[in-house]
């Protein structure tokens, strides 16, 4: 009995486990060798990739292989590539077309061979390229990684070629664990290239309140700000500000060369997000910006606003009753960045917006002398 333990990418995973483990358990009826998966969530350190470890015969071992690596080519991880030194020099290389292995470092040694004869020879033999993690120089790692790359056919060959090292290695089976959640210290590089250690994964950002907000500038700095809020649920809707904002989202798509149906599409998952309010939007510009290409003048006068008349053209607002300045508004309202999930405040009084022709038509807002 010999044994093999390669990488899966998480998304190939399941479809080798099947629903409630039938398509994993058929596959060991089938082939006579028995297949063990790390759990979900358990992945090599570094990756999102599980470890299947596949112990049999070595005809077993390859029936088994030629379904995990048709699996992977159904379902491919297009997010995983991987850098290799090519003999033409670095280049990536599709998952896909990838197969990782997990050897004891005694095992490693012996693949390479002597100057580096036997993995030279399941280069020119097999067709793949085979490529193995860095040596570490300060500690022995117990585990290498083996990178094959190639096509289903080629990368076979160059499989039965490292099986036979596997078998003849005594100490092959010494790293048999799945698992390394445990694993304490260094362990290889899934990557060929770089450090010999695989490196810890990035962290995800975790949003758990509006005041762990995340706010991204788009439309080419025009500052348009996008909050995401994954706490708690929020009904009150910003309706008003959301659809002005939409509008200008629209003329932006357009004239950055998207197709009417793409950018509807977008604005129709932008509006759905909004209208629930995991996704806030607002404007929140510095003085030096300027907004969907239009600069705007920084010397505000007294009363708030400036000599272009604002962010919306010389009629972007009203005057509230009694007020003597055609567009007022206060600075600190000007440029205050914009928070969707505020309550508002319905006894305040503020400027109300309108569309740049519509001069206050049917708001009740002018008088005209007769």
């Amino acid at each position: 009995m010999y044994h093999l333990k390669v990488l899966v990418p998480g998304v190939a995973a399941g479809a080798i486990i099947g629903k409630g483990g039938e398509t994993i358990a058929q596959l060991q009826k089938d082939t006579e060798a028995r297949v063990k998966m790390s759990k979900a969530r358990d992945f090599y350190p570094g990756t999102s990739e599980r470890v299947c470890l596949i112990t049999g015969s070595v005809d077993a071992i390859m029936a088994v292989m030629d379904f995990i690596m048709e699996k992977i080519r159904e379902k491919p991880d297009l997010t995983a590539k991987t850098t290799v030194d090519f003999d033409s020099g670095k280049a990536t290389a599709e998952r896909d077309k990838q197969v990782k292995i997990l050897v004891p470092n005694s095992t490693a040694g012996m693949i390479i061979g002597k100057a580096g004869n036997y993995i030279k020879q399941i280069k020119e033999d097999s067709g793949s390229y085979v490529q193995i993690s860095q040596k570490a120089k300060d500690l022995s790692l117990q585990e290498r990684c083996i990178t094959v790359i190639g096509e289903k056919d080629n990368n076979r060959n160059a499989l039965l070629m490292i099986l036979a090292k596997i078998a003849d290695d005594p100490q092959s089976g010494t790293c048999l664990n799945v698992s390394y959640a445990d694993v304490s210290g260094p362990v290889a590089n899934y990557n060929p290239t770089g450090s010999p250690y695989a490196q810890a994964p990035p962290t995800t950002p975790t949003y758990t309140t509006p005041a762990g907000l995340n706010t991204v500038s788009l439309l080419n700095g025009a500052g348009l700000s996008l909050n995401l809020n994954l706490g708690a649920a929020i009904t009150g809707g910003t309706a008003p500000v959301t659809t002005q904002l939409l509008e200008h989202i629209k003329l932006n798509l357009r004239s950055t060369g998207f197709s009417e149906a793409a950018a509807t599409e977008i604005l129709t998952s932008i509006a759905t997000l909004s209208k629930y309010n995991i996704l806030g939007m607002g404007i929140g510009m510095p003085s030096s910006v300027s907004y969907l290409g239009n600069p705007i003048d920084s010397a505000t006068s007294a009363n708030g606003s400036n000599n272009n008349g604002g962010v919306f053209g010389p009629i972007g607002t009203v005057p509230t009753l009694g007020s003597t300045s055609p567009t007022p508004r206060n600075a600190l309202d000007r440029y205050e960045t914009f928070d969707p999930f505020r309550q508002n405040n319905a006894t305040a009084a503020g400027a109300i917006h309108l569309n740049n022709n519509s001069f206050g038509l049917g708001t009740n807002q002018l008088s005209l002398e007769k």
